[in-house]
């Protein structure tokens, strides 16, 4: 749960410290390490899955692993 939870919170904290970057010229190398560390993040999250607990709200099924590791390399490439 924390690695899923990990997953989105990544992206959206560096989209906005992306919007709030000074430059427009260094603001694209943020981009490799955020998308390596979502890559990490995922195929630790598919290696992994957590049960799902009772009352959760996000877990990970067998194809949302596939899909999950192939879009994450996917905003890697």
């Amino acid at each position: 749960m924390e690695l899923a939870l990990f997953g989105i919170l990544l992206p959206v904290a560096a989209a906005i410290l992306v919007f709030f970057w000074p430059s427009d010229r260094s603001r694209p190398a943020l981009l490799l390490p955020v998308a390596a560390l979502h890559l990490v993040a995922a195929l630790a999250a598919a290696a992994r899955p957590a049960a799902p607990a009772g009352g959760a709200w996000l877990a990970l099924d067998p194809v949302g692993r596939i899909v999950l590791v192939l879009v994450s390399g996917l905003f890697l490439v």
